[in-house]
């Protein structure tokens, strides 16, 4: 996980960015809009409380999370554009925790 960090432990599919970007592309009248775009699961097989305990102990926590949610906001590209990610890396390779 610790190579991971320096982006926070996010990632985004290529087809979920495509889609994002559609959907931008797509809303009449966004004008300037600076969205934070990411997969809504982490980029590494720890879970979410793991990561905290391990990388971020101390730090204040401002809402209950998903067992593997990312730390980046999607939720106003989720309310403005109905943007949902469909895909994560989890479909394709094992998860090395099970």
């Amino acid at each position: 996980p610790a190579l991971r960090r320096r982006n926070v432990f996010a990632y985004i599919d290529t087809r979920d960015l495509g889609q994002m970007t559609q959907r931008c592309l797509e809303t009449d009248g966004l004008g300037f809009e600076v969205f934070n775009v990411a997969n809504a699961d982490m980029s590494v097989a720890a879970t979410t409380d793991e990561v905290i305990e391990r990388f971020y102990g101390g730090v204040e926590v401002r809402k209950e999370m998903g067992r593997d949610e990312t730390f980046y906001s999607i939720d106003k590209a989720r309310r403005m554009l109905g943007y949902e990610p469909e895909h994560s890396w989890r479909d394709v390779l094992d998860d090395p925790r099970a």
